[in-house]
């Protein structure tokens, strides 16, 4: 069998998405940088990004049904028997269809970024700008924190600051120790 790529994505769960959705159309796909995306995931754009390749025999086909994932899907807000609330969550979640924005679970946000700071303490300091980053990102959330998220938050942005800071003073004395 002959593979040939398809896409190419910024992420696994993108990747993963579009395969099993050729699956449904019964196209088989692979994707041949799962692994190495997965276990160093900063390096995805570094290798391109994720591809997503289909056999050759299958490729038009494919082509096809991706123009069919990516195409904007109608919201159907004339049915009586949804709240307000639904439609109003269908529509963000077209918005989302078009984009490629998903919102994101400020739980899983700020778990994440506490995570990744401590983590970051192992193979410090390589981790700590996404911690940073994921901090700011809850603390700037469209929706107030919870009192132990916002300690989560902040316990995270405390910790990658003072790393990063700990780490560039470090080398600073390296690098003047030298001269």
């Amino acid at each position: 069998m002959s593979f040939k790529t398809l896409t190419t994505t910024h992420d696994n769960v993108t990747a993963n998405m579009i395969k099993t959705f050729l699956e449904s159309y019964g196209i088989t796909a692979i994707i041949p940088d799962e692994q190495t995306s997965t276990i160093t995931w900063t390096w995805a754009q570094a290798i391109g990004g994720v591809r997503v390749q289909v056999e050759e025999k299958d490729f038009e086909d494919a082509e096809k049904a991706l123009e069919e994932y990516y195409k904007p899907h109608e919201v159907d807000d004339s049915r009586e028997d949804l709240s307000e609330e639904e439609i109003e969550q269908n529509v963000i979640d077209a918005e989302c269809l078009e984009t490629g924005e998903q919102e994101e679970d400020i739980d899983k946000l700020t778990n994440r970024a506490y995570k990744v700071a401590a983590a970051g303490m192992i193979v410090w300091p390589f981790l700590h700008p996404y911690s940073l980053v994921l901090s700011l990102r809850a603390l700037q959330y469209k929706e107030p924190l919870s009192k132990k998220n916002r300690i989560k938050t902040i316990i995270a942005f405390t910790i990658s600051l003072l790393s990063l800071i700990g780490f560039f003073l470090l080398m600073l004395g390296l690098i003047l120790r030298e001269m």
